[in-house]
């Protein structure tokens, strides 16, 4: 297996580097997807900072620039994004890959574990549940959520970024064809998602594809801010919060 971790970067850069640290031993090339202006429009060139401290730690890491045509929808910025990391890690000559956000853990055994599945039982797809953490790395939602999101699946002419899964992912994430999707037991493999685990979260807020169903932005971050155990949470009605351990130190960082 010749493994790409495909990143897909814009905001939230505070957690790249954290994230690329638990998969850089179990990945053969690592490649980012920038852009420095967002699906709407609003620019951040700041994120260049980070990338330079990422390229200087790890040299091997790959960096593309793109570009969003703001007058489609968000989800066709993300599928082409997705789709230029699969084209990329083809023309390297890897085998596999997966895809990432900046802000999406994974715990290292677990990671080597499940790549060993996927090599020896022949996968093109995989998927796994995930845990969603809010404000603090040691605040997670509970219940767990009801989708999933796609693991390792295997590279191969004519796939396409934006697809179906046998089970619940974001769609711009999915891919097609597939034949084999292998779904691993939450006890085998988590992903960790520190979605609004933030430095600003008024970014996020502004620049997400669900962001016209948020409502009033400038409330929601200032409610979020304010935020304290046991309060109702932004955009989380129907979950609770429980405390969890700071598995990646993140808070540390």
């Amino acid at each position: 297996m010749n493994l790409a971790a495909i990143y897909n970067t814009f905001d939230g850069e505070e957690l790249l580097e954290g994230s690329i640290a638990q998969i850089i031993d179990e990945v053969d090339e690592v490649l980012i997807v920038y852009q420095l202006e967002s699906n709407i429009g609003e620019h951040y060139p700041e994120l260049l900072t980070t990338l330079a401290k990422i390229k200087e730690r790890w040299p091997k890491v790959r960096l593309r620039k793109y570009v969003p045509d703001i007058a489609k929808q968000p989800s066709h910025n993300e599928r082409q994004k997705r789709q230029i990391g699969l084209n990329w890690a083809m023309q390297l000559g890897c085998t596999h890959y997966l895809f990432l956000d900046n802000d999406e853990y994974y715990e290292r055994q677990a990671f080597a574990r499940a790549k060993q599945t996927i090599k020896q039982g022949k996968y093109d797809a995989s998927a796994c549940r995930l845990f969603t953490y809010y404000q603090k790395p040691t605040y997670r939602l509970a219940p767990i959520e009801n989708y999933w999101v796609p693991f390792i699946g295997r590279l191969k002419p004519g796939l396409k970024a934006g697809g179906r899964f046998p089970i619940l992912v974001d769609p711009t994430r999915a891919v097609k064809p597939i034949e084999r999707c292998y779904l691993f037991a939450e006890g085998d493999l988590i992903m960790h998602h520190y979605s609004y685990v933030r430095r600003d979260i008024g970014r996020k807020l502004r620049n997400s594809s669900a962001a016209r169903n948020f409502g009033n932005i400038p409330q929601l971050i200032q409610r979020f801010n304010n935020w304290q155990p046991g309060e109702p949470l932004i955009n989380y009605p129907n979950h609770g919060i429980v405390e969890a351990p700071d598995l990646f130190g993140i808070a540390k960082s």
